[in-house]
């Protein structure tokens, strides 16, 4: 049976995965405020001998980087995940940008003592990202199995 595509597009994802980008973004946007201001993490402070002007530049520039894109995802929210491809583009960013931070995050701990860095508290961070990767990941093998 054929289902009119205008009907699938317009089909909004269910709250469950909208809460997902709406708790990323409150979470992130808390972030992007501390990265943009300095404050609220003491490994960025002028007495640690931490902040140099090119840290203070990148530290700022990703907090830049990271809020729109956190920003794009939640009005896009709405777009079905399993079944339109605005849904799966940004589900598939999503999915990558935690990926992948939470394994740059491992790498950068494995490495301290040969100038990497590990981020504080480490644990938290880690069950945040892969949690989010967790949650896409059902996000799309739910609705991706939905038939209408």
């Amino acid at each position: 049976m054929l289902v009119d595509r205008s009907i699938i597009d317009n089909l909004p994802n269910p709250f469950w995965i909208q809460l997902l980008y709406i708790v990323s973004l409150t979470v992130q946007t808390c972030d992007c405020m501390a990265f943009m201001t300095l404050k609220f993490f003491p490994m960025f402070s002028r007495r640690s001998g931490n902040l140099t002007p090119f840290s203070i530049f990148a530290v700022r520039a990703y907090a830049c980087c990271l809020f729109p894109f956190k920003l794009l995802c939640f009005f896009l929210r709405k777009y079905n995940i399993g079944h339109t491809e605005v849904g799966q583009s940004v589900g598939t960013c999503f999915l990558l940008m935690h990926s992948v931070t939470a394994a740059y995050y491992i790498y950068a701990a494995m490495t301290v003592g040969k100038g990497g860095f590990r981020v504080e508290p480490f644990t938290g961070v880690m069950v945040f990202h892969l949690g989010m990767v967790a949650w896409t990941l059902t996000a799309f093998y739910v609705e991706g199995r939905v038939s209408y």
